[in-house]
């Protein structure tokens, strides 16, 4: 007699839920939070990431500082020269004369200045 291995197919996870390689369940997204990346990740308020630890669960966790993330990146961005971010911002501070524009540190134009909060 022969042995006969059985392969199995894999399937794609529903919507709002997502996996990590080689699991054999789909995790639920958190609440307000939807599947992204073919899912992979879950969607993360700004300032958060999908992470995924080494028991095969995932959860949102905030970005270090130096770091921001807001909208629908998936990543972390660094804060660019000039600027720095606490852990778990969506955007970076800048130095003084310079205000965050949501992708950089921009130089109010001539004629004006920054508004003080």
């Amino acid at each position: 007699a022969r042995n006969v291995k059985r392969e199995q197919d894999c399937n794609n996870c529903e919507a709002g839920s997502v996996s990590t390689d080689g699991s054999l369940i789909c995790s639920v997204c958190p609440s307000g939070s939807s599947s992204a990346d073919e899912n992979t990740s879950c969607t993360c308020p700004d300032g958060l990431i999908w992470d995924w630890n080494k028991s095969g669960e995932g959860s949102c966790k905030p970005c270090l500082p130096g770091t921001f993330k807001r909208d629908e990146i998936s990543t972390c961005q660094v804060c660019p020269e000039g600027s720095t971010s606490f852990s778990g911002s969506a955007g970076c501070s800048c130095s003084a004369g310079f205000f965050w524009n949501g992708t950089q540190c921009s130089e109010c134009e001539e004629g004006t200045r920054l508004q003080q909060l």
